[in-house]
């Protein structure tokens, strides 16, 4: 009796691990279906833009959208349409980096702006039997999108500053300005041309468009729609690739010796601590070759992190709020 009770609790044991292993199987078969499991191989791309907005109200509920730019622009480019059929046009004439909207909006309007447009242009693709993206949440929401960024940040050295002084005929205006505060426009002075980022940080500040958004509507701006005396046969890239894909970035034509690039600066100067601070001071002045230095440089930047002021401006002897001693 006893080794028949045996017998049985092995087959009952036996039939639970076939059936264990069956929902084992079965759940990791859905995990595959749904891609959830990391072991579908991801598609690089240098144009893909997270969507995840709505982050900046709390918590996402599902994972961000990893939404490829590129490819629907060469969508719309077969379909004879622009940009502006996603992204609306400012009083300024530039394109809103955001989708269907020119500002901020709530959680539920830009929420209902990406589902209702999206999903409409898939279904109205998919019943003309064109090639169509998808419609369901978890289609678009993955945990393990079938994508992956390879974006490269992309840089504006020497060679490519002088390319683009040429195309513009030397009109520094067409790209520098500064802000005016008593008749609150951007105007051009000469001799105060710097970096964008002197200006445009990371994130928006005040009147300032953060540096992302200011690059993006001035260079692609231009590119797409030059001012007329700009206007030659061939343009600088206008997608997400042309710029940040590391392939065409090498493919980048590099002048060996692009011209100086003239803004006042000496040939040569002293350096020291300010006049103040001179006495005081057990640094001695030192002769400094500015000119050989640009020659080794491909960036004023590489020196001039903030502005392209002299050194001692910000940095002084016992330091300042600006820069360090």
């Amino acid at each position: 009796m006893k080794r028949a009770d045996d017998t049985s609790k092995k087959q009952t044991s036996r039939l639970m691990a076939i059936v264990l292993l069956g929902m084992l199987s079965s759940c990791r078969f859905s995990l595959d279906a749904w891609n959830l499991d990391g072991a579908a191989e991801q598609i690089p791309r240098s144009d893909i833009v997270a969507v995840d907005w709505v982050a900046v109200f709390g918590e996402l509920e599902r994972p961000s959208v990893q939404f490829p730019h590129d490819l629907h622009t060469e969508v719309m480019k077969q379909r004879n349409e622009d940009c502006t059929i996603c992204h609306l046009v400012d009083d300024n004439g530039h394109l809103s980096s955001k989708y269907e909207r020119l500002g901020d909006a709530s959680e539920e309007e830009i929420r209902d702006l990406y589902h209702e447009n999206c999903i409409a242009c898939h279904k109205e693709r998919a019943s003309a039997g064109a090639a169509a993206g998808p419609v369901a949440c978890g289609d678009c929401h993955r945990r393990q999108p079938a994508y992956a960024s390879s974006r490269q940040p992309f840089g504006f050295d020497k060679s490519l500053h002088y390319r683009h002084i040429k195309a513009t005929g030397e009109k520094c205006e067409a790209c520098h300005h500064l802000y005016d505060e008593a008749t609150e426009k951007l105007v051009y002075v000469k001799g105060k041309e710097s970096s964008c980022r002197d200006c445009h940080g990371e994130e928006k500040e005040e009147n300032r468009s953060a540096f992302k958004v200011a690059a993006h509507q001035a260079c692609i701006g231009c590119h797409r729609d030059p001012p007329l005396e700009l206007r030659t046969d061939s343009s600088g890239p206008q997608l997400c690739g042309g710029c940040h894909d590391q392939e065409r970035q090498l493919a980048i034509q590099v002048l060996e010796n692009p011209p100086r690039l003239k803004r006042e600066q000496p040939d040569f100067v002293l350096l020291s601590v300010p006049e103040a601070d001179l006495a005081a001071s057990k640094w001695k002045t030192v002769p400094f070759s500015h000119v050989k230095h640009e020659e080794l440089t491909t960036s004023c930047r590489l020196c001039h992190h903030q502005t392209l002021d002299q050194c001692n401006e910000c940095h002084s002897l016992t330091g300042s709020e600006r820069g360090c001693g």
